[in-house]
């Protein structure tokens, strides 16, 4: 259903950009509004680097296969 609404929590500004061939783009700055209210993971996956670092001096080691068996 829609219905005309005089504000909404979810709003956020807009900026038409001109493109080639007289298009317009329509771009939204989400950051003041939509990505205040995300879940961000607290503890997203280590890069690699950061993986070997900890393991520095590390005495036991194991290899997981993860390869799929039919």
């Amino acid at each position: 259903m829609i219905e005309k609404v005089n504000h909404s929590d979810w709003a956020a500004p807009t900026v038409a950009v001109p493109k080639g061939g007289g298009q317009i783009h329509i771009c939204g700055d989400y950051k003041l509004m939509v990505n205040q209210s995300l879940d961000v993971e607290a503890y997203p996956l280590p890069k690699p680097e950061d993986l070997r670092t900890s393991l520095t001096g590390g005495r036991k080691f194991t290899k997981l296969d993860l390869s799929l068996v039919h």
